[in-house]
């Protein structure tokens, strides 16, 4: 789930963890700073987001890769098969 959050934030403007996490919660989606970071990580590692360090190593700027489009398109399929469930 917070994947998936991540990724259409991601969507919409490159963006750092800290970003991603006030995103979200101007959404009403509180998920702690850590959660957010951790994924982030995870999703880089996985190829699905690339992040580049801007001011120095202040702060980490991640966008989508192609893959993470695709992955952020199959998740898009997959909510919206389980919702006509």
């Amino acid at each position: 789930m917070v994947d998936r959050l991540i990724l259409e934030e991601l969507r919409r403007a490159p963006a750092h963890g800290y970003a991603i996490s006030t995103a979200l919660a101007r959404r009403g989606l509180h998920v702690a700073r850590n959660s957010v970071h951790s994924a982030l990580r995870r999703l880089e590692r996985d190829g699905v987001v690339t992040g580049k360090w801007q001011d120095g190593r202040r702060r980490r700027v991640y966008r989508l890769t192609r893959a993470g489009d695709e992955a952020l398109r199959l998740r898009r399929l997959e909510v919206r098969s389980l919702s006509r469930r």
